[in-house]
């Protein structure tokens, strides 16, 4: 990201604002922009809530600790994490856009150990950068049919954020980012524009 901001900056502008989008995508941005000084604003599908493994992983925090550690050792392993079933509001939608991408790859839910490991620890690491507040403006937006995350986890997450700060609901589910991404997009830019520096 160091790089890809940097070649922004040496191109374009240093005016960089930062979009979270999709799941994973929204945690690793957030521990991204936990530690970076170039952001001017941040958006974010996603997020992390430091040691708060139930909600954000399903499993309790000394059990991703342990399997932290276990695969730290291990060698670079593919690990099989299909998502959690999901039968609720606009589950219809949700669960084809789960099956069309797993047509189209058949492979796409087979991950690397290491990234399992680089995810797992966001959460747990003692020097993990998702134990601080993201400095710069942040909108989060708070999914309220979340196959991962309850709304819950959601609020817990922005009121832990001492920046200035914005929380949109949606009455969506976990892959609105695809299925409404025009709202999302539209939501995001309207935050982005008002950090905009000369």
């Amino acid at each position: 990201m160091d790089c890809v901001v940097r070649y922004i900056e040496n191109n374009y502008s240093a005016n960089i604002h930062l979009y979270g989008n999709t799941g994973i995508g929204g945690m690793f941005a957030q521990y991204y922009a936990a530690a970076s000084k170039k952001i001017k604003s941040f958006a974010q599908f996603s997020c992390i809530q430091y040691k708060n493994t139930s909600g954000g992983m399903g499993y309790p925090f000394p059990v991703v600790k342990i399997l932290c550690s276990i695969l730290g050792v291990l060698p670079k392993i593919n690990i099989t994490l299909k998502p959690p079933k999901y039968n609720g509001y606009r589950h219809d939608e949700d669960n084809a856009f789960y099956e069309a991408l797993t047509r189209k790859h058949p492979n796409i839910w087979k991950a690397s150990s290491k990234m399992v490991q680089a995810l797992m620890e966001c959460f747990v690491a003692s020097d993990s950068t998702a134990k601080n507040s993201v400095a710069m403006p942040t909108l989060v937006f708070k999914i309220l049919h979340d196959r991962y995350f309850s709304p819950k986890y959601f609020d817990g997450y922005f009121q832990f954020l001492t920046c200035e700060k914005k929380l949109i609901e949606v009455n969506g589910v976990h892959n609105s980012y695809f299925l409404d991404s025009e709202l999302f997009c539209s939501y995001a830019y309207e935050w982005f524009s008002q950090w905009q520096t000369m």
